[in-house]
């Protein structure tokens, strides 16, 4: 027997603790199995419960081996295209493989090489653009933000990075969302006329409630949500 085999006698006072724990430690590296194990266990076992139980069971531990022992591989084809994981086994696919990519709890139709609807967590680096990064995020191309256009009195969502507030027909009264769920988020607001005031109400500005963006000129404020409080990271007024 090689490093990995079992001597096992015929010793009938071994108490049946002991052969189990030898079968079942033996099963741990199934690449290394001696099968005299198993011939020696179900020939005690005969002795014991008789010719007809041991047979039956044989054909049981054998399945069971050759299940642990030997790995099974094919190929998965589709007929229609896709390749649907539904982890729940509720009709409701959790991924979809297709010739486009991979849709991770976005519908059956991915619409790029990796496509995730919801929340995602990278651990280390992101890289866009290059192979390499040296930070967190890398990006070698261009960025695109989203926006949206205020043209009056209206509670701030946080669906976008950038507002262009248009001020041209009246005074424009915004009020700011909640800072506390959404620490560390970054907007920005653009005055787009120089035609009456912009104010900010809801949550304070730098620990100041009614902060206003004046007449007269297109201004660019740039907050950052920090703990109750929004926090100017710059501001421009011209």
């Amino acid at each position: 027997m090689n490093q990995h085999s079992f001597s096992i006698g015929m010793d009938y006072s071994t108490s049946k603790m002991k052969w189990f724990k030898q079968l079942f430690y033996a099963h741990e590296r199934p690449s290394k199995i001696n099968i005299l194990v198993l011939i020696t266990f179900c020939t005690q076992l005969q002795a014991l419960l008789g010719y007809k139980f041991v047979r039956r069971l044989a054909c049981l531990l054998l399945l069971f081996f050759a299940i642990g022992t030997f790995e099974c591989s094919a190929d998965i084809k589709s007929t229609t295209g896709n390749i649907n994981f539904d982890t729940n086994r509720d009709g409701q696919s959790e991924a979809t493989l297709s010739t486009t990519g991979l849709a991770i709890d976005a519908g059956n139709s991915p619409s790029a090489n990796l496509h995730v609807q919801g929340n995602s967590i990278i651990s280390t680096t992101l890289s866009v653009g290059r192979t390499q990064s040296s930070a967190n995020l890398t990006v070698n191309g261009t960025i695109g933000y989203s926006f949206s256009t205020l043209t009056g009195n209206t509670t701030l969502d946080t669906l976008n990075s950038t507002y262009l507030v248009d001020s041209s027909l009246g005074n424009v009264y915004i009020d700011l969302p909640d800072p506390a769920p959404h620490e560390g988020q970054i907007i920005m607001l653009k005055k787009t006329s120089t035609s009456n005031q912009v104010f900010f109400a809801g949550h304070p500005v730098d620990g100041v409630y009614g902060y206003t963006m004046t007449s007269g000129k297109m201004g660019c404020l740039r907050l950052i949500a920090f703990s109750s409080n929004w926090s100017i990271l710059s501001l421009f007024d011209y």
